[in-house]
Order: C-alpha cells, then sequence, then structure tokens
C-alpha cells in the first residue's frame, strides 16, 4: 500500500459487527515492480525514519535510494502509527507538531526529516511503555 496512515481507513458502524476499509491505493505497488517502487514518495508526516534519512542524504534523493527502504516495513511502520493513534487517542507527537506549523503556512520539511531521521528508541509517552 505503501500510505497506511489514518486518514486511509474507512470505519463502517452501520452494520453490526463493524468493519474496517483501507483506502487510497494511488501509491501502492508490487514490491516486484521496481520501476514503479523508485519513484514512490510518501506523505511525509507519516514516512518512516529511513525515508527522512533519504531526504537529508548528501547528494539528494534517489530511486536507488527509494528502492533500498521499499519493503513490506513501510506498512508496518503505517500500521503501528494507526495503533498508536488508536490507542493513545492522539497522533504521534510530530504529527502534532507539524501540523500546527502547517496550518501556520510552513512549506519546508527540512525540519521534520531530521526530527524522524534521529527517532531514537523509547519515543513512546511512559503511559503506552508498558
Amino acid at each position: 500500500h505503501h500510505d497506511l496512515k489514518p486518514d486511509n481507513i474507512l470505519l463502517d458502524f452501520k452494520k453490526k459487527g463493524s468493519q474496517a476499509v483501507i483506502t487510497d491505493f494511488q501509491l501502492a505497488a508490487y514490491l516486484s515492480d521496481k520501476q514503479r517502487v523508485a519513484i514512490l514518495r510518501f506523505m511525509p508526516l507519516w514516512a518512516p525514519p529511513e525515508y527522512a534519512e533519504i531526504q537529508l542524504a548528501p547528494n539528494g534523493p534517489s530511486p536507488e535510494l527509494y528502492l533500498s527502504i521499499t519493503s513490506e516495513k513501510l506498512d508496518v511502520w503505517g500500521l503501528g502509527l494507526i495503533f498508536y493513534c488508536l490507542i493513545a487517542y492522539e497522533f504521534p507527537f510530530w504529527v502534532q507538531e507539524w501540523e500546527k506549523r502547517i496550518d501556520e503556512g510552513e512549506k519546508e520539511f527540512c525540519g521534520l526529516y531530521e526530527l524522524l531521521a534521529n527517532l531514537k528508541e523509547n519515543w513512546l509517552p511512559d503511559t503506552l511503555s508498558s
């Protein structure tokens, strides 16, 4: 899918036994389709740290670098963020911060890429880490 985030999950509560539906397959590609995978991009707010590292590469992003991070791990990262939002009832701290900046007119994501590229283990709030 390559773009799993809360915005791309629809919940149907009308029927008994509600169900979730994944939407927005615009960025989806088979991993074997190297040509398409090499040009895929992600929404910066929901991108994994590896994507941020590519954006900060000394020579800039390249198709080879995108191919190096494209795997099932991207969707696992996205699912992890969705579960975080469901459990914590809030977006991750960097999403909250950058949504404020975007509302204030910020258009560059350089600071966001630096923050994501340097995410450390144990970034979860204490209330969720046990």
